[in-house]
C-alpha cells in the first residue's frame, strides 16, 4: 500500500520553482531582481524544510500552520517591493491566496467538513506555483536570453540588441 504524503506535490514543485527564481534573480533584469530574490529565498526555505524533514515530528495541522506563517510573511515581503517590481503585487496576491488555501484546509480538518478546499487542496497549491511561473515568464525569458548571450560570448544590453565582444573592426569606406 502506498503511503499518502500530504505535501509531496508541494515538495516537488518547490525544487522547480527554486531553480526558476534563481535563474531570474541571477540573470534577469533589474526590475525582476528584488521579487525573484525574495521568492528564491521562499522556495529555498521550502526545499530546505522538505529535504531535511525539519517539521517531520509535527502533525499535519502544525506543519500547515508553519507554512501559513512562511507564506504570509513572504506575501508581506513581496507587498513591500511594489515600487521596485511590476510583478510584486501579483506575487503577493498569489501568496495570500496560498495562505488562504492553507487556512481553509486547517479549518476543514478541524471542523470535519470536507469541502472545496479539502478536495482541491493539492490542485490549488499546484495552481499557485504554476501561476507564479506564468507571472514571472517574461523575466525568465529575459534571463534565458542573457544566458544565451553569455554562452555565445556576446554582451546583451538593455535594448536586447547583441553586440559582439570580439567583433571585428570595420574598415573605412572607400571614396
Amino acid at each position: 500500500m502506498i503511503e499518502y504524503k500530504p505535501h509531496l506535490i508541494a515538495e516537488n514543485l518547490s525544487y522547480l520553482l527554486l531553480v526558476w527564481f534563481f535563474v531570474i534573480s541571477v540573470f534577469g533584469g533589474i526590475k525582476d531582481f528584488a521579487v525573484s530574490c525574495c521568492l528564491c529565498i521562499l522556495w529555498l526555505i521550502y526545499c530546505w524544510i522538505f529535504t531535511f524533514n525539519l517539521f517531520d515530528p509535527l502533525s499535519y495541522i502544525e506543519l500547515t500552520n508553519k507554512i501559513i506563517l512562511i507564506d504570509g510573511s513572504f506575501a508581506l515581503a513581496c507587498a513591500m517591493l511594489l515600487k521596485l517590481s511590476p510583478t510584486a503585487l501579483k506575487h503577493s496576491l498569489l501568496l495570500c491566496f496560498a495562505t488562504l488555501c492553507h487556512i481553509m484546509i486547517i479549518l476543514s480538518l478541524k471542523t470535519k467538513s470536507y469541502g472545496f478546499f479539502y478536495l482541491w487542496y493539492d490542485e490549488l497549491i499546484i495552481l499557485v506555483g504554476l501561476l507564479q511561473m506564468v507571472i514571472s515568464y517574461n523575466g525568465f525569458t529575459k534571463a534565458l536570453h542573457r544566458i544565451q548571450g553569455l554562452l555565445r560570448g556576446r554582451n546583451v544590453d538593455s535594448n536586447c540588441a547583441n553586440k559582439g565582444l570580439f567583433a571585428q573592426k570595420t574598415g573605412k569606406a572607400k571614396t
